[in-house]
Formats: C-alpha cells, structure tokens, sequence
C-alpha cells in the first residue's frame, strides 16, 4: 500500500497523457506509472481497468507484446467494455498481425461504447480528448468515432492482406448502414471495386466520394 501511496500521482500523469500525447512517455513518471500499475494488479488482480492502464502504458513505453498480453487480460476481465479490444486492435495492426485485427475488431463492434465511460482514458486513450474529466457528451462522441475507427482499421488490414472482396463488403455496409463518413466509404468501395475489376462500380462509387 505505501508503494501505492508513494506513487499515487501516476494515475493523474497517465490521464495527462493520454489527454495530450505530445510528450513522451519515457520519463521518471512514465517509470513511476509502470510501477504502479505493476503493483495495483498484484493488489487487484481482477480489475480490468488497471490490466488496461498498464498495457497503455506499455505501448506507449515501446513495448507492443506486453500491451497486447494485457490488452487480452483486460478483456478476460472486462468483456463489456468496448475500447479494450480497439486498442488491442491497434496494436495488432502496428504489428502487422492483421486477421488478429480483424478478428478482435469484429468484436469490438459487437459492444456498445457507453460502458466504456465509466473508465474512458484509460480505456480509450488516443480519442477521448479530456479523459476521465470529459464533457459526457463530447466523450461519448468522440467514444463513437473510434467505433468508427474499428471498421477502417479492419479495412486497412484486409487491404494489406489483398482482401479486397472483404473491403468492399464492410466499405458497403458501412454506406447502407448510413455512417457519416461516407466519402471514406465511398473511396473504399471504389478502390476495392476497382482491384476487383468492377471498373463500372468503382467509377461510381468514387464519382459520388468526389461529390462530397
């Protein structure tokens, strides 16, 4: 507990940055942080935010298989709360391991981003703006753009993968569905459209992208 008492400020300073970014994580805090995180889940071994806090440490500290092991565990732990599996989706694609992505990607997107406010800058780092202090509203737009995000980065990864049939199918669902960022959609569809010689369907979808 006095290690926890000692080290009480990595909490505020991991919520600092992941509200800014700009600074680098590897410092005496950062060191701080790692330590406390360590320690919170000797203390609480169940808790899947502090397994989330720790692996966001760890990616941004450097060390990407650390992140994805307890990415995972924050899952096992907290299977409701969608930003888990986008970051380790995040992760997975920085790797290169790309039918990992898509495979924690479609679940991300199985889950319902409102849990995720209950712990939201640890959960979702990159995007949340103002952490845990976050106007609700704004956080819970900012919550469904990262939702978002799954989807493109599952289309990023089936692209490196040559599945083009794939991109399209998601670039498709996406537009029917009635996203909002339907000149990305509409560019997806036509680039995949086009690698797939559907050379009709890829003028119009990327006509219509260039209308917007």
């Amino acid at each position: 507990m006095k290690a926890l008492n000692y080290e009480n400020g990595a909490p505020s300073f991991v919520a600092e940055f992941a509200q800014h970014q700009s600074n680098v994580f590897w410092s005496p805090r950062a060191e701080q942080a790692l330590r406390y995180y360590r320690n919170l889940i000797r203390m609480f071994p169940d808790s899947p935010q502090a397994y989330g806090a720790l692996a966001f440490c760890y990616y941004h500290y450097g060390d990407d298989r650390k992140a994805v092991r307890y990415y995972k565990r924050a899952i096992e732990l907290g299977p409701h709360l969608f930003g888990f599996y986008y970051n380790l989706g995040y992760v997975y694609v920085k790797l290169n391991m790309y039918d990992e992505a898509i495979a924690i990607l479609k679940q991300a997107v199985e889950k319902s981003p409102n849990s995720t406010l209950e712990y939201p800058y640890v959960v979702i780092p990159d995007e949340t703006g103002k952490g845990g202090g976050a106007d609700r509203q704004q956080t819970m737009f900012n919550l469904r753009k990262i939702y978002e995000k799954c989807y493109k980065l599952m289309i990023f990864s089936l692209w490196s993968k040559k599945d083009y049939a794939g991109m399209l199918a998601i670039a498709k669902a996406r537009l029917a569905n009635g996203s909002l960022d339907q000149g990305d959609y509409l560019y997806y569809a036509g680039a995949a459209s086009f690698y797939l010689k559907q050379y009709n369907a890829a003028y119009h979808f990327l006509r219509q992208a260039d209308k917007l």
